[in-house]
């Protein structure tokens, strides 16, 4: 059967899109917050992005189980269940609102994004909620250039990454919104994240996996799982074989 479908580049939203800068600001003023009974020893030899990695799927609805991972993961810095609670509580609502009144894409994301719709079809596929995607695309009014998203609303039918099924679901809604009536050729299939989760994920589903640098996993550790592809950011997506025929 014949292949009649573009390459199809599917982003996670989080380290690719969107920097961490919410989070950053958010974490810089809650941890100068003396109303905590810190371990300042184990506090100090931790920067930032440290704990960015830790809270970054803090926004965890009622996932009970990952919540509570987050919170036995904050027991060398505060001892105190209760300041354990405060602090996840606070930090939650704080991310939200500086994420948007302080955050910005990356500089390259929409030159990029729309580069790459003239000849590829674009969609997110994220842990993140629905809603806040929908917030960002329509901020920066590029909701036109994404065929199609998933997003944390999705979980409990389709779970989360690196469940495989999130991201096959992302791409039956593309096939559905294309009317591509062909069989999706998974070779042509690039999922792009910046977490070993999302590389796990488009292993499992059998596409290629694209690793990013802008995001917070280390390259050793993006490299120990093997991504098909390792870039600094989505800006240099052309440089994969694949795409750089179509991009001249």
């Amino acid at each position: 059967m014949s292949i009649n479908h573009p390459p199809i580049v599917i982003l996670d939203f989080d380290g690719v899109i969107l920097p961490s800068t919410g989070a950053k600001l958010a974490i810089s003023q809650e941890i100068q917050n003396n109303h905590y009974q810190w371990n300042q020893n184990e506090l100090n030899k931790l920067q930032p992005i440290d704990l960015i990695r830790r809270v970054e799927r803090v926004d965890t609805d009622k996932n009970w189980k990952m919540g509570y991972q987050i919170y036995q993961s904050f027991q060398d810095i505060l001892p105190k269940p209760i300041d354990r609670i405060r602090f996840l509580l606070n930090l939650q609502r704080s991310v939200r609102n500086a994420e948007f009144k302080y955050a910005e894409f990356f500089p390259y994301v929409i030159p990029t994004l729309t580069k790459l719709s003239q000849y590829a079809i674009i969609g997110i596929c994220t842990n993140s909620e629905r809603k806040r995607i929908i917030r960002w695309l329509t901020r920066y009014s590029i909701s036109h250039l994404i065929t199609a998203f998933t997003s944390r609303d999705d979980r409990k039918r389709y779970g989360v990454k690196p469940d495989p099924k999130i991201l096959l679901y992302t791409l039956i809604k593309i096939k559905h919104q294309k009317k591509i009536n062909s069989r999706l050729d998974k070779s042509r299939i690039y999922f792009v994240g910046d977490n070993v989760s999302d590389i796990l994920t488009a292993k499992n589903a059998g596409v290629k996996s694209v690793a990013v640098l802008s995001g917070h996993s280390t390259k050793e550790e993006l490299l120990e799982v093997c991504p098909d592809f390792l870039i600094p950011t989505i800006e240099e997506i052309f440089s994969i074989p694949d795409l750089s025929r179509n991009s001249s």
